[in-house]
């Protein structure tokens, strides 16, 4: 399976958070203890729609973490609700997160937008929730973590995810139950 990329937009939510939660120059600090490699898709910002490595992004996030978070269990969460948030404010796949039918509909469509490896389906869906799986995805735990939570927060508070398999455990696929409180329309 291949490390793939994920668009530009992803790094740049990565930057703005680390640089949001912990000062102007925590951004530039995180980078100087990357591998040459692993730094240059940060050293020169990517644009929203540019293909980045996924690889690199992990390594960023997971240096951020060991830099200026450590010991926080909630830091990659609070990454991916970052994201995901911003996504609600004026990214090209808004429209598609208006209900929770659409973004049923719409999330393999979606998750290309993002990723260029992986494969997002939404099946077993009922009143109440659906299953959400993730398949042939690279497999560092900081990444499904801040999906996971991304999600959530591009559903504005209409669905919670609980996880319910996961690669960076051995697992085939990365799954969630998604769950809402009232019947999708």
């Amino acid at each position: 399976m291949s490390a793939g990329n994920a668009r530009g937009g992803l790094f740049l939510n990565a930057i703005a958070f680390v640089r949001q939660d912990y000062g102007p120059a925590s951004h530039e600090a995180v980078v100087r203890t990357l591998a040459a490699d692993q730094a240059g898709p940060f050293l020169n910002p990517p644009t929203e729609s540019a293909w980045r490595p996924l690889a690199a992004m992990a390594a960023y996030m997971e240096a951020a973490q060991a830099l200026l978070a450590a010991g926080d269990e909630d830091f990659f969460r609070r990454m991916g609700r970052f994201g995901g948030a911003h996504d609600l404010r004026g990214r090209a796949v808004a429209w598609m997160l208006q209900t929770i039918e659409i973004a049923a509909r719409m999330a393999p469509i979606a998750w290309r937008s993002y990723y260029d490896v992986g494969r997002l389906e939404v099946t077993a869906r009922d009143e109440r929730g659906a299953s959400v799986r993730l398949h042939d995805f690279v497999v560092r735990r900081c990444l499904c973590v801040r999906i996971h939570a991304a999600l959530e927060a591009q559903m504005a508070g209409r669905v919670r995810l609980r996880e319910v398999a996961c690669t960076s455990r051995g697992d085939s696929r990365c799954e969630w139950r998604a769950e809402w409180g009232e019947p999708a329309r």
